[in-house]
C-alpha cells in the first residue's frame, strides 16, 4: 500500500536490528521530524515534532536510546545545514 506522505520524505535513517526492532528517523517536507519504532503492530509507535522542536532536543533521548548518538548527530547536522 502506498502512503502519500512517503513522497514528502527529504532524508531518512534506518536501523534494522534483524530479529529485534526496526527504527527510522524521517525528515519530512511538511517541516516535521518523525521517529518510528517497532517491527510488529502490537509493539510499534511513532513520535512527530516540528523542525524547531527537533533542533531544540525534543527527540534527543528517544533517538539516543534507540538509534544511537551517531545517527542523532548526523540528523542534527543535516538539519542545521538545511535551516541555514
Amino acid at each position: 500500500m502506498h502512503e502519500p506522505w512517503v513522497n514528502g520524505i527529504i532524508k531518512k535513517w534506518t536501523l534494522d536490528n534483524i530479529g529485534d526492532e526496526l527504527y527510522e528517523l524521517i525528515i519530512h517536507k511538511e517541516k516535521n521530524v518523525i521517529c518510528t519504532y517497532g517491527r510488529f503492530a502490537h509493539s510499534s509507535g511513532s513520535k512527530s515534532v516540528s523542525f524547531e522542536q527537533f533542533i531544540a532536543g525534543e527527540l534527543d533521548d528517544l533517538i539516543s536510546k534507540t538509534m544511537g548518538e551517531d545517527i542523532l548527530n548526523q540528523a542534527k547536522e543535516y538539519m542545521r545545514k538545511q535551516i541555514v
